[in-house]
């Protein structure tokens, strides 16, 4: 019976490792390599050379020759994604054919953009070189204290560094890593204003920019010479439009409140322990009696030489009828901890007040 038993759970074991194979089997014949060959062209039937033909979720790729034709191996299941530079890319599943003839459409959102370059105004279709242009959405959202700060971490290869902790410094700004080895940090681009070349841009409010652009290659030099060579950023600012009127305000307001201010001595506490530390300096023998007289009774911050003229720095002084009406104008007072039968007088100043004041 044992043996029976085990004989019908080896016969089920080989039932499924058999239904395992032919499974295997035919996602393999559905995979089945296949060679696909076809023409890549545009709108106007004409061939495009370079477009990539790649095999969708592989690295599995080729590119179209000088009649736009092209070879390659994918699945007969597969899905092939073909992409140009200015039009938009396109997938299509293989579905068992051997020849896939495609039409790219163009990308006019790419294509129309325009750029100011360093000897005019062009399609982004027509130029070579590299230039990046900053997205004015960047500049509406937010209101920077300095231009250059706008460009950071919006432009590929553009490097901001805030070397400042003022508000409104200006920003380094490096482009593609500087020209000089020995020091790279400053090397800074040209500015062109409007035509105009200029150090900075860091009197030229966000607000009044119309477009910034970045020449990032070697061709910004066959413009403006040597001092190109670390790049150029242009700004072009924004003028009045014939026929149209338009007026825009906006205002910013900062109120800026200290949260919680340092808990230092005062007045009282500088005297209480100033006299005291003078007096068993004295007994310890650290001072002499002179000295010691010098600094309790002497025109000193902790002395009582001092009068209600311009002639002594201090206020700290022993309170008499001649100068009890400076009570009432804010003057503090306390006893003597050398002598309780005197009364001290002094003006106290709160530096917290004075240090952190509401700003706007």
């Amino acid at each position: 019976m044992i043996f029976k038993n085990l004989h019908d759970q080896l016969s089920k074991i080989k039932l499924l490792f058999l239904m395992a194979v032919l499974f295997l089997a035919g996602n393999l014949f559905a995979q089945e390599t296949m060679r696909i060959s076809g023409t890549v062209t545009d709108k106007q039937k004409q061939p495009l050379i370079g477009v990539t033909v790649k095999v969708k979720g592989s690295t599995v790729g080729v590119g179209t020759d000088s009649e736009g034709k092209y070879i390659i191996s994918a699945g007969s299941n597969a899905a092939l994604v073909f992409s140009y530079v200015g039009f938009k890319p396109k997938e299509e599943v293989v579905n068992g054919r051997s020849t896939i003839n495609l039409t790219l459409d163009d990308d006019a959102a790419k294509l129309s953009e325009v750029v100011v370059v360093g000897y005019g105004s062009q399609s982004r279709a027509t130029i070579s070189t590299s230039v990046s242009k900053l997205d004015n959405r960047v500049l509406e959202t937010i209101s920077y204290p300095n231009l250059t700060t706008a460009l950071q971490g919006t432009l590929p290869g553009v490097r901001v560094q805030t070397t400042s902790g003022q508000p409104g410094a200006a920003a380094r700004v490096t482009i593609r890593g500087g020209t000089s080895i020995s020091n790279p940090n400053n090397s800074g681009p040209l500015y062109i204003v409007d035509g105009i070349q200029r150090n900075d841009i860091n009197d030229i409010s966000s607000e009044d920019v119309e477009s910034l652009q970045v020449l990032k290659d070697a061709a910004s030099t066959s413009i403006y010479g040597s001092r190109a060579s670390n790049g150029i950023i242009i700004v072009t600012t924004k003028t009045g439009k014939a026929g149209r009127t338009s007026v825009n305000y906006s205002y910013d307001l900062t109120i800026g409140n200290v949260g919680r201010t340092y808990d230092i001595a005062n007045a009282r506490d500088y005297l209480y322990y100033g006299r005291l530390g003078v007096q068993e300096a004295l007994t310890r023998g650290y001072i002499t009696q002179a000295t010691a007289n010098a600094r309790l009774t002497g025109a000193t911050s902790i002395g009582t030489g001092n009068d209600l003229t311009n002639n002594t720095a201090f206020t700290t002084m022993f309170l008499t009828d001649a100068n009890r009406y400076k009570l009432d104008q804010g003057w503090q007072s306390m006893p003597d901890p050398l002598d309780a039968t005197k009364t001290l007088i002094f003006n106290d100043t709160n530096w917290n007040d004075v240090l952190y004041q509401t700003s706007v």
